[in-house]
Parts: C-alpha cells; structure tokens; sequence
C-alpha cells in the first residue's frame, strides 16, 4: 500500500524536475538570443534613419547594440557586430537585387558577387569593431568607466568607418557614415565647417552613449546630460550658421541654366529613336542658350555613347553657343586618341575650345572590374561595353566666373579640400541617379553632396539625371532644389567665392583625437596605468 503513493511522488518529483529544467534551457536560450533581438534591432533603426536621412531616429540607433554589448566577451561582440552589419546593410540596400535584375535582366552571378561581397565587407568592419570594443572594456588592465567608455566606442566607429572609406573609395556601398543623417538638419550640419564630416558620427554616438547610460541607470540626472550634450551640438550648429551669414554676402551671383532631358538609363538609343532623342536635347539646349546664362549644365552621361571632340550631336550643341556669352558643360564618355575612354566633363566655351574633367574614382564593381572583368558589365553604364580609365591629377574646370571644381557621381561621397586648394570658387556635382529610380540613392546623394558644400564653404550645384537637382549655398541653405521628373530646365544663382574655409586645418580633429585615445587605452593597458 505504501509502494504506489511513493512511486506516485517520484514520477511528480520526475515530471517537476523536467519543468524546471526545460524552463532553464528556455532562460537560457532567450538569454542568448536577447543581444541578437537588439543587434537587429539597432540594424533596423540605423537603417532606417539612413534610408530617410532622419536626424531626430539616429540619436537612438545604436543603444539598442550598446545594451547587446554590455558584459559580453570579444567573441560574442564579434558575431554581434557581423549581425548588426548584415541587418544595417541588408536594409539599406535591399534596392540592388532589383537593380541587377532590371538592367541585366537576370540575377547573374557578377550580381550575386557584388551583394555578397558587399554584405560580407560591410559588416566585417562592424564585427571588428565590436569586438575591439569588447576586448578592451572586459581587459583585466582596463578600468571601466562610462564616460571613458563612451569615447572609446565612438572613437573605434569613427576610425572603422573612415578606413572602410579610404580603402574602397570606388565601393560605395561601403561609404556607410553614422552621423550622415543630420545633414538633413541646416543646423546639426554646421560644426563640419569647423571640424569636418566625421563630427556629426562622433557626436552621435556619444549622444547614443549617454542615452543608453540614462536608460540603463534608470537616471534623470544622465538624461539631462544627454539632452545637454545634443542641445549644445545643435546650439553650437546654430552659432556657426549665424557667424558665417553675418560674415558672407551673395552680392557676386553669376546664373547658371541645368538642363536635363531625363531620359531612363535603360533607354536604348538607336537608328530608330536616336534623331528623336538628340532632338529634344538639342531643343533643351536652344531654350537654354536662350536665357543668356553664364553656364549651361548637363547631367553625367547626357551623351551616352562614347564620343569625340568631332561627334555630331556634341557640335551641333557646340553651335549654338557660338558667339554667345555662354559656356556649356555637359556629361559624356570621352575617348582620348590612345583609345583610353573616360567618365567625363567637358566644358565647351563659344569659341570652339573644350577643356575636360575626368572622373577619379570610378565606381568599383560598376565602371572598374574587381577579380573577374565581367563583373564590370553588371551595369551596362558604358554604351560601348568598354573598360573606362581613372583620370589622374585633375583640375577644377576654367569657366567665365571662375575655377569650378567638378565632381561625376560618387566622387562627392568622399571629401574635397583638395578641390579648395586648386582654387575653385564653386563645386559641381553630375550624376546619374536614374539607375535606381524609386529609391533613397538620389535624396542621399542630395544631402551628401550638402556636407561637401558645406565642409568647404562653397556653392555646390547638384545635377543628377533622374534625381535632385538645384544649388546649395555655401551656407547649406538649399536654391531651387528638387527632384527632376520630367525633362526641362532650372535656374540657379552661383556665388563663387575666393575663400578658403580658415577652419580646414581642423577637419581631422575628431579622427585625430579618436586614434589618440585608442593609442592612449591600448598603452595604458599594456602598463597597466589605466
């Protein structure tokens, strides 16, 4: 009698013991999915904030990633990190399958290498940094405080992101810059006048820092700090915007006619279209001439063939300026007599002579073959088929009122004090954004092309086929800004300036600063001063 009541109990204690242990093994798995919930999380929002150049969504970006880091060893951080990078740019360019498919016709396997490759590269560097970060804050050497924390960790970003864009300078998808979305804010823009693009990621991540910490200490006294800290980026930004009006006139404005025809860059121009299309061109450029202005701009690749100074449609517009006050400047492929062909600007004044600017950087995967050379005809950019050339030592084009320093599509993606120094007195951006129509590609080139503006202190024409186009003051103030939907012109009033920005010699301070303060931890671990 008394067998059956214990034997009763031991299957209770049995059964018990199988809840109790199935219920840590789900503790334990929902412990170690958790930082991965956030990595994706903080991938998501970055994303998005990038996606929408939201300068209000990435104050909060990456607490989700620094929760995920807290605490945990360089392995995890690093696997982390990849997650987060995979999130970040499985988002943001999620537009590229379809982009391949459109243009190719297929998702071919030079497609699938530059989504891979791009993925993988992209978020190996936040896996590197990640991890660095990890390593350091767990060293036994390494004395743990917030604030030395939050500097270390916007110092690793902001050098992991400058490396990633000094390596691959071609490889835009890879120009990926934390603090990129406060360029949409006039003033949150200003400090890289004096400090230079990377400012606006070391103050975000700070500010994300001292968000973090507020949540993470449950402390009013820390959220005070951090809505501070990010009320005096945006004073300071205001500040300097105010000084620079007070200081600066536009009295000095030259006109400057953009003309865009608009076409779709899967147009195929052909024996029967070809003279319908050149028409509307040259229509274009006759309405242009007519406004008498100093400059007429064309977008990169309005003439999508490769010509040369004798080819037909390039006279023809050339004939209209003749004898006219007015210069012309106009995107094509140039092919140089030793059969080498560019990206290319050329200015064609009225009296017949020409001068060209050959595009630099060329974009990698796109106009530049990386391994095999059929990856280069992953976008059909180049209507011959032919491998373009790097042009070297460039310098700004000679107009009528001045140097203009020229930039062909992803070139403004990376900083041009250089351009400053050869004695421009205003940029010029052309582009061709209608590869990627119904995408973020032209507002963020749009707002990129703001932090060059404004970085040097010039007037910056932007004129993107398929895209925005319009003029930003040197101030960062927009003129005439917008998007081009249908072919047409635009007027804008340039005011080249002889200035050079007196802050330029501070434009590397924050990388400065962060390799110092990365150098300083490393040495203080290593002698255990910390």
């Amino acid at each position: 009698m008394t067998a059956k009541p214990k034997a009763k109990k031991n299957a209770e204690d049995c059964k018990q013991n199988e809840i109790i242990a199935n219920s840590l093994v789900k503790s334990k798995f929902l412990k170690q999915l958790f930082p991965i919930i956030l990595a994706v999380l903080s991938g998501i929002l970055i994303s998005w904030s990038f996606v929408t150049v939201s300068w209000v969504l990435i104050w909060i970006c990456y607490i989700p990633l620094i929760f995920a880091l807290d605490r945990i060893n360089t392995k995890k951080a690093i696997i982390l990190g990849f997650i987060f990078g995979i999130t970040t740019f499985g988002i943001s360019y999620s537009f590229i399958p379809l982009a391949i498919f459109t243009y190719s016709g297929e998702i071919n396997q030079a497609g699938v290498l530059v989504i891979i490759f791009g993925a993988l590269f992209f978020s190996l560097f936040y896996a590197i940094a990640c991890g660095l970060y990890s390593f350091i804050i767990t060293h036994k050497n390494y004395k743990a405080i917030w604030w030395k924390n939050a500097l270390l960790f916007s110092s690793i970003i902001l050098l992991v992101e400058a490396a990633r864009m000094f390596w691959f300078p071609g490889f835009s998808l890879l120009a990926f810059q934390s603090g990129y979305s406060l360029a949409s804010s006039l003033f949150a823009i200003q400090p890289v006048a004096v400090f230079g693009y990377s400012i606006m990621s070391f103050a975000i991540i700070i500010g994300n820092l001292l968000l973090a910490k507020a949540i993470s200490k449950k402390s009013l006294r820390h959220l005070v700090y951090s809505f501070v800290f990010i009320g005096v980026y945006f004073l300071s930004g205001y500040i300097i915007f105010e000084f620079f009006q007070s200081n600066n006139s536009r009295k000095n404005t030259q006109e400057v006619v953009l003309a865009t025809h608009n076409f779709g860059s899967n147009l195929v121009w052909d024996e029967t279209n070809g003279d319908s299309l050149a028409a509307i061109i040259i229509n274009l450029n006759k309405q242009a001439v007519a406004l008498n202005p100093k400059i007429i701009l064309w977008t990169e690749t309005t003439i999508p063939w490769t010509i040369d100074e004798n080819d037909e449609l390039l006279l023809k517009m050339g004939s209209q300026i003749a004898g006219k006050n007015t210069e012309m400047i106009i995107g094509t492929y140039f092919a140089m007599p030793d059969k080498r062909i560019y990206n290319t600007a050329l200015i064609v004044n009225p009296d017949g002579n020409s001068q060209t600017y050959f595009k630099q950087n060329l974009l990698s995967i796109i106009e530049k073959p990386i391994g095999s050379k059929a990856i280069k005809f992953l976008l059909p950019f180049v209507a011959s088929n032919s491998e373009l050339s790097e042009g070297e030592n460039q310098q700004p084009l000679t107009t009528s009122i001045g140097k203009a320093g020229m930039m062909i599509c992803n070139e403004a993606g990376l900083p041009c004090y250089d351009l400053t120094k050869q004695g421009s007195r205003f940029l010029i951006n052309i582009g061709n954004d209608s590869w990627f129509p119904n995408t973020w590609v032209s507002k963020g080139h749009y707002y990129i092309c703001r932090i060059r503006a404004v970085e040097n202190r010039k007037d910056l024409i932007v004129h993107l086929n398929g895209g925005y186009s319009g003029l930003i003051e040197a101030s960062g103030l927009p003129q005439n800004m917008g998007f081009n939907s249908t072919k047409g012109l635009k007027q804008v009033q340039v005011s080249p300036n002889r200035k050079n920005n007196a802050f330029t010699v501070l434009a590397g301070t924050p990388l400065l600063f962060s390799l110092l303060w990365l150098l300083w931890i490393c040495a203080s671990m290593i002698f255990k001063r910390n």
